[in-house]
């Protein structure tokens, strides 16, 4: 029965006295985080969808407070959230206009074909072939990858009066109710008739 008390009580003094190394190496290695860091994440859209640019909305945070990123850098956190970065960083918040993504050349129907695409319905495929089907690079092919993408259900494609797509502003804001993806897969567009 002492042996045992005697194993207990040793096991006891080896855990305190490596619970104090290891206490002590943590301050003594401790890493600082600056105090803006955590403030910053919590201002962004929170979705590390990579649109910045940086490796998900921490990578964004990190790039704000070392100067590398504008506040402005989270499209989907708005003018409001580039507002309380721009306060949390000691600076003036930016006004200017939001920034919309605009179809270059229309597209669509009004594109100069280098050739008729037939093949999978999507725009990234069609970029696979030759370059795309359009001579325009920049131009929109009417395919709908764009719908498809878009969690706010903002952007439409509506044949046969149009092939190229259109943006409503008032659903094309992240802040809006419909912050998440939808539950359900967009429907399939019908395919143009050639």
């Amino acid at each position: 029965m002492m042996n045992v008390i005697f194993a207990v009580l040793v096991l006891g003094v080896i855990a305190v006295v490596f619970g104090l190394i290891l206490s002590v190496a943590a301050k003594a290695f401790e890493v600082k985080v600056d105090e803006r860091l955590p403030k910053i994440q919590a201002c962004l859209a929170g979705a590390n969808c990579g649109g910045c640019g940086y490796p998900g909305c921490a990578g964004c945070a990190e790039a704000i407070l070392a100067g590398k990123a504008p506040v402005t850098a989270c499209a989907p956190a708005g003018a409001e959230g580039a507002a309380k970065i721009a306060e949390i960083m000691g600076m003036e918040a930016p006004s200017g206009e939001k920034q919309v993504a605009h179809v270059l050349c229309n597209g669509g129907e009004a594109s100069v074909k280098n050739f008729e695409y037939v093949g999978l319905h999507d725009c990234v495929a069609a970029t696979k072939v030759a370059g795309g089907p359009t001579a325009c690079s920049f131009g929109c092919m009417g395919l709908g990858s764009c719908v498809k993408a878009c969690a706010f259900d903002a952007i439409h494609i509506v044949p046969p009066a149009s092939s190229t797509p259109s943006i409503s502003m008032s659903r094309a804001s992240p802040r809006s109710t419909r912050r998440s993806a939808p539950t359900a897969a967009p429907a399939a567009r019908p395919a143009r008739a050639s």
